[in-house]
């Protein structure tokens, strides 16, 4: 992301109101090279997209936050990927 950030062709950054919070919303403007991921790797984030569509940050918080990994985990470290065997979705 912060390579991205900083090729100022790459993403553009525009700010948003979202009901009654403004943000910034982060576009790209280049096409992603999909042929990165496999076919479950592609049904696997189209499956978190539809999930959290319209989930506002601080409801994709909250329930991040609920997530088994996130609870027994101390502030600050790393998340083990073993935690994965247990996510909600």
């Amino acid at each position: 992301m912060a390579t991205l950030i900083h090729d100022q062709k790459a993403i553009k950054i525009r700010t948003d109101n979202f009901g009654s919070y403004t943000g910034e919303k982060f576009l790209s403007q280049l096409q992603p090279d999909l042929s990165i991921f496999t076919e479950s790797e592609l049904l696997t984030l189209a499956l978190v997209k539809d999930k959290f569509k319209d989930f506002s940050a601080k409801e994709m918080r909250d329930f991040s936050h609920r997530e088994k990994g996130y609870r027994e985990t101390s502030s600050g470290n790393l998340i083990s990927f073993e935690y994965s065997n247990y996510l909600q979705i």
